[in-house]
Formats: C-alpha cells, sequence, structure tokens
C-alpha cells in the first residue's frame, strides 16, 4: 500500500506536469537543472512561482498581453531590467490572477523574488540561454524576526481541554435523545468526531508533530508497546516519535474504540478519517482547529496547528534545556532554526536579573 507521502507527491508531479505545459520550454529545463534534486512539493512550488511572474509580465507589457505564456520567449527575459523586477515585487502586494484577487505578505513576496533570482541564475550562469540577469540586482526584503512565538499559554489551555470534553459529551447527548430514525449521519459520527478531536489535538501538543506528518500517519505506523509513532518528516525522512501516556490513551481509545465507525473499506489504513470515509486533510484539521479555538478563547485568538507545536517545542526546552535534544524531537535540520523560533528567553528568566548579586561572578 503506497503511503501518504507517496501519494501526496504522485499529485506534486501530476500537478507539474500540467504546469509545464502551460509554461515555456525553458522552465522544463530549469526543472531538470538547477531542481533536480529537489523533492516534488519544492520543485511544484518554484514553477507556481514562475507562472505567477510570467502572468505579471502578460498584465503589464501591452505587447505580451495576448500571448500565451508557453510563447514568451528567452529575449523577454533577457531585455528586463531591474526596475522591471522592483515593479513586480510591488506588483506582489495586490493582484488579480484568473478573477481572484491575491494578496501577499513580505514572506510571501520574498520567496517569490527568491524564487526568480534562482531562475535567472540558471539562465544566465548555467545554461546560458541569456547574458542579463536584472534579478540579481534586486535584493529581497529583509524580514525581521518575530520577537513573539505565539503559543497556547497557560490559563488557554484548560479552556481547550474543556471545550473537547463538553463536545463530547454534547455529542452523546444529542446521540441517546435523538429518535433513530431522525439520526443522520452528523449525529450518529458526533461522539466518534470528538474523540477523533481530542487524539488530533494531544497528538499535536504532545508530540509537536507537523500536520502534514499527523494526517500521514497509518495505523500500522503506531507501535503501542513502545509508544512510538513512525512518520514521514519534511523533505521525506523517515523518523519517528514517542507518545506521553496521555496521548497513547487518547489516541488509542480512538482508534481501537471509534475510528470503525468512519471506515467504510477494509484497505483505508489512514489513523485519521473524515465523515467521507477517507484520510482527513489539513484544511479539515485547520477547520476543526479554528472552530475550537473560536468557541474556547474567541475569534481572535491567532492560533494555529502549527502554534501547538511552537508550544510544544518552548515546553520541551523548558523542561529539559536541551536545544540539541529539541530539534531532534522536532525534526528540525539545523539547530539553529531551533534556537531562532524557540529558544527565547521566558518573562520569568529575564525578572531572575532582580534577584542577582552584582558583587559576585557565578562559578
Amino acid at each position: 500500500m503506497e503511503t501518504y507521502e507517496q501519494i501526496k507527491n504522485e499529485e506534486y508531479r501530476i500537478k507539474t506536469k500540467a504546469l509545464l505545459d502551460e509554461l515555456p520550454d525553458y522552465c522544463t529545463s530549469f526543472l531538470n537543472g538547477a531542481l533536480r534534486d529537489k523533492q516534488p512539493r519544492t520543485r511544484l512550488s518554484y514553477l507556481q512561482d514562475l507562472r505567477i511572474f510570467f502572468i505579471f509580465l502578460k498584465q503589464t507589457n501591452p505587447t505580451l498581453s495576448s500571448m500565451a505564456v508557453k510563447d514568451i520567449d528567452l529575449d523577454v527575459l533577457n531585455n528586463l531590467k531591474r526596475e522591471d523586477i522592483v515593479e513586480y515585487d510591488m506588483w506582489l502586494e495586490s493582484y488579480y490572477i484568473d478573477g481572484r484577487h491575491i494578496t501577499n505578505t513580505e514572506p510571501g513576496r520574498k520567496r517569490k523574488i527568491s524564487t526568480l533570482r534562482v531562475f535567472y541564475n540558471f539562465l544566465v550562469n548555467t545554461a546560458e540561454y541569456i547574458t542579463n540577469n536584472p534579478a540579481a540586482k534586486v535584493k529581497p526584503a529583509k524580514i525581521e524576526d518575530k520577537e513573539v512565538i505565539r503559543t497556547v499559554e497557560a490559563d488557554e489551555l484548560p479552556k481547550l481541554y474543556d471545550v473537547l470534553d463538553r463536545r463530547y459529551e454534547k455529542a452523546v447527548q444529542l446521540l441517546e435523545q435523538t429518535p433513530e430514525d431522525k439520526q443522520n449521519q452528523r449525529i450518529k459520527l458526533g461522539p466518534a468526531i470528538a474523540k477523533r478531536d481530542y487524539a488530533i489535538f494531544v497528538l499535536f501538543i504532545g508530540t509537536g508533530l507537523r500536520i502534514t506528518e499527523l494526517i500521514g500517519i497509518n495505523t500500522l505506523d503506531i507501535k503501542w508497546d513502545a509508544a512510538r509513532i513512525n512518520i514521514i518528516r519534511k523533505g521525506g525522512k523517515a523518523d519517528h516519535i514517542y507518545m506521553p501516556d496521555e496521548v497513547v490513551d487518547a489516541v488509542s481509545e480512538y482508534c481501537f474504540e471509534y475510528r470503525d465507525m468512519f471506515s467504510d473499506f477494509d484497505e483505508e489504513d489512514a489513523l485519521f478519517l473524515s465523515s467521507k470515509h477517507c484520510r482527513i486533510t489539513d484544511r479539515q484539521v485547520e477547520r476543526l482547529f479554528k472552530e475550537l479555538c473560536d468557541e474556547a478563547l474567541g475569534e481572535k485568538h491567532g492560533l494555529t496547528p502549527h502554534k501547538l507545536r511552537a508550544t510544544f517545542a518552548t515546553n520541551h526546552l523548558r523542561k529539559f534545556n536541551d536545544v540539541s535534544g529539541t530539534a531532534k524531537v522536532l525534526g528540525h535540520k539545523s539547530v539553529e532554526t531551533t534556537i531562532r523560533h524557540y529558544a527565547k528567553p521566558s518573562e520569568k528568566v529575564k525578572l531572575n536579573v532582580r534577584n542577582m548579586d552584582i558583587r559576585k561572578i557565578e562559578e
């Protein structure tokens, strides 16, 4: 049976092929040259960024407006100036594609300009298709690191657990009070959905998984005797994580008592299923998490599933004071990533200054 990672990679390859059919032929050379060793999702992201750039050229250059993107030749790129790339950077703030209004934050604009720099570097220095590199003359905007990483606060966590518990109780009550001939699928699955959502929440906050790692888990990936889950990390690397006892209890209760209520197929191996009897998607997880936080904390909470990962990382660092260990648990390739995002002193640590003896050097 194919893994979730293999299924998603095949989807990325199909989308990549469709994009290549739309883009100029030299983009295929770029894909097979500069991006040869990249993951399928990364290759697709580069091509999606390039499509946006070519649409910008069509929308802002009258001589290209009636031309198909695929027919834009290398002379057009060779004749662009630094000012054109700067204009593109500004255009990325707000534009329309296929009737949709799209905006980009500073990080989004920076990524697209970086894509263009890699693209031009290949065309000029590697393939030697053209001689002019206007993108090299435009430095992507410097993005300041955010000082505060939003995590679940100590007083917020009980509220989230309280909502999760009450949802299960309400679902059971509704099922018991609704005559069988009037029960719809949502009512029948109510208790199972509540237990699934609880298991997802505690797995996030108890292990620090990314959302793609969580939804990619299959039932056979769980080694119950070792409290371990085999996962596929970002980039396709195989790894494993361990579960605290409370996480084991929640996931096992859902898996052995409620999961089968979602499945119509014996061959469906995904751990977390939707009411449509298939693997739950990242958008569905994001939506259920938003609904949970809206109910518990109000609509301006600023929390996402990734913030549960940040909460786990912060707690792990404070408890064990081991940056390299936290980096390994999170699946970070570099300890620097962990330090930059999570190794921030808490206010309690800062307040320790009040107790320092300035006449003594600590040994």
